[in-house]
């Protein structure tokens, strides 16, 4: 998740590969990282991460705000069942092709 400037997006990275992520970003260790996506992408977590956003010209998230987050975690047997689920229905809306418009209302 982004902390400062575009604060509050938040990225999945599918790789084993060493990458930096630079200071403006974080992460949350011993959870089901696809699980802590999808929560931190709902409206729940997008609530109270704007409610920690500071500043005038750049908004930034503090560490510290960050680790006020209330995360909803539930154990990593169901956090797992849970991201599977969603990821299955992510995948399904990336390969369905868009509804064709209708003719009678334009659109």
């Amino acid at each position: 998740m982004s902390r400062v400037g575009t604060y509050g997006i938040v990225s999945y990275i599918n790789s084993n590969q060493e990458f930096c992520l630079a200071k403006h970003a974080f992460i949350i260790p011993k959870q089901n990282s696809k699980y802590l996506y999808y929560f931190l992408s709902s409206p729940i977590a997008k609530i109270q991460i704007e409610s920690f956003a500071t500043g005038s010209t750049q908004k930034t998230i503090s560490l510290r705000s960050i680790k006020e987050i209330v995360l909803s975690l539930p154990d990593l047997p169901t956090q797992t069942r849970i991201a599977s689920i969603l990821s299955a229905i992510d995948d399904k809306n990336r390969t369905q092709p868009p509804d064709k418009p209708n003719p009678r209302t334009n659109g």
